[in-house]
């Protein structure tokens, strides 16, 4: 006798009642179970345990978190959820090291000439971006340490550069001085000592302006008019070595 051909139900029926779930499926109960009545309180009815049917499912769930938690390393701290308040967050921050206000961050020494390191208004602006990122000091510590070597560095660069610059300047005024060269960086350097000192010195060291054609012919054109150290003392030299463009008036002869 053949057997009735039997028409699988359509995709998304539910199961006949009383259809044991599929192996592995966690149970869904709706009430407590009987040992839940020993509980004190709203623990009685807690939907919470309602899926821990023995004490003994309840005891092993405990002992197991217990044994997850014993794997967590002493002094860690948990990040908040996204449902967490602002004082829980603040409570993170805390404990993970971020300072509560600006003050928190200290501005290191860095050895680093002024024209090139943080000023107190960069610094500032610097710890306020420093404070709204969460940044912890020794971070604010390590970005202007990599700051500071960065700088040191670029300078290196710059001071090789400037001495490979000056060493064939060097080469090229030898050639076209040839014998007066000597006389003409004396002269170079009296006019900058007269016309600036140790402060127009430096900034044509910095500035690199030192290096420059025009700047060094000009110096020595005016250096080779103070031929009398009696210039770079304040007195009045000689008639006939006076600088040039200097202006002379014959009234003050002899004041």
């Amino acid at each position: 006798m053949p057997l009735p051909e039997i028409t699988p139900p359509p995709e998304g029926t539910p199961p006949p009642e009383g259809t044991p779930p599929p192996e592995g499926t966690p149970a869904k109960f709706t009430e407590a179970a009987p040992w839940q009545a020993q509980n004190a309180g709203e623990n009685k009815t807690n939907p919470r345990l309602f899926r821990f049917r023995t004490p003994d499912e309840l005891s092993n769930y405990a002992m197991e978190m217990e044994d997850k938690a014993g794997k967590i390393p002493e002094g860690s701290i948990l990040l908040p959820g996204e449902k967490a308040t602002d004082e829980e967050k603040a409570a993170f921050f805390t404990a993970y090291g971020v300072p509560n206000a600006v003050d928190g961050y200290k501005k290191i020494d860095t050895g680093l000439d002024p024209s090139v390191d943080f000023t107190e208004r960069e610094f500032s602006s610097f710890a306020n971006m420093a404070l709204e990122n969460k940044y912890k000091p020794e971070q604010v510590e390590a970005y202007q340490k990599w700051y500071t070597e960065s700088v040191k560095e670029r300078l290196a660069e710059n001071d090789k550069i400037k001495k490979a610059n000056t060493e064939k300047m060097t080469t090229d005024y030898k050639a076209k001085w040839g014998e007066k060269y000597k006389a003409n960086v004396d002269a170079m350097t009296k006019a900058t000592e007269y016309f600036g000192g140790t402060e127009f010195k430096t900034f044509l060291n910095i500035s690199g302006l030192g290096n420059f054609p025009k700047v060094v012919d000009f110096l020595v054109e005016k250096g080779l008019t103070l031929t009398d150290d009696s210039w770079l003392e304040g007195g009045a030299g000689k008639k006939d070595e006076e600088p040039k463009d200097q202006i002379h008036y014959k009234s003050m002869e002899g004041m």
